[in-house]
């Protein structure tokens, strides 16, 4: 019954916007499609800049927490590692920001129309770029210092995520499985604003069915991939 409202919701918010569009705006909608897109250049640079900043101020305080902790006594050393533990959950958290700042300005760089002004511009999206690859590596090179039994997975291999936890004692396993869950919970609402939002913007500014395609396939996707594990795990349980 929710979803059956909320969907007669969005159905007529779509539709009064839709007949706004038609009937009452008279505004330039591919200028202002482009001017917001030239703008999103510079704040996903800007932001880009700012995490990247962040990014090397928990590097540093991660390396400083590492090298306590190979000084560090055995009674000091369970409050080191969790330290480490949640700088370099952090650090993971700036470089995700980073990068998807990174590949959301990159997509736009073409609206730029100045020659000089795009090459800056792309010359500091690859400087940041190369930095958060330079990061990662650096932080992960930090994590095998303080669990030398994760250097065994092979960061190659589709597996790796499974071959990391597998290296891992239960307590971290089973924050890493609540994580999951609430994730996959989370993941729930922020499908359907994202389908909210790619659907009112394919009727303000024709951004394109594929959009709606791509946001609805990683719904569906991401729901019935959890199924099939969940069926697989029950099955084990049963065996």
């Amino acid at each position: 019954m929710k979803f059956a409202l909320l969907g007669a919701v969005i159905g007529l918010g779509g539709s009064i916007i839709g007949g706004l569009n038609r009937s009452f705006w008279h505004i330039d909608l591919n200028q202002l499609k482009l001017f917001l897109q030239q703008a999103f250049v510079y704040l996903f640079l800007f932001g880009c800049i700012v995490a990247n900043i962040v990014l090397g101020i928990y590097y540093g305080k991660t390396k400083r927490t590492v090298q306590r902790i190979i000084q560090a006594e055995e009674e000091a050393l369970d409050f080191l590692e969790d330290k480490f533990e949640i700088q370099f959950a952090r650090g993971q958290i700036l470089a995700a920001v980073s990068i998807c700042f990174f590949i959301l300005g990159a997509c736009l760089l073409n609206t730029i129309i100045e020659i000089d002004i795009y090459l800056i511009i792309a010359v500091l999206y690859i400087f940041n770029f190369f930095y958060i690859d330079y990061v990662i590596i650096q932080l992960y090179r930090l994590s095998i210092k303080v669990y030398p039994e994760k250097s065994k997975a092979d960061p190659t291999s589709v597996n790796y995520l499974e071959q990391w936890l597998s290296y891992s004692d239960e307590a971290e396993k089973e924050l890493t499985y609540q994580s999951a869950y609430s994730t996959f919970s989370k993941m729930q609402i922020v499908f359907i604003i994202a389908m909210c939002l790619t659907f009112i913007g394919q009727l303000l500014f024709d951004t394109g069915f594929f959009a709606i395609l791509i946001v609805t396939a990683l719904f569906g996707t991401f729901n019935i991939l959890f199924q099939v594990y969940y069926l697989k795990l029950r099955k084990q349980k049963l065996n």
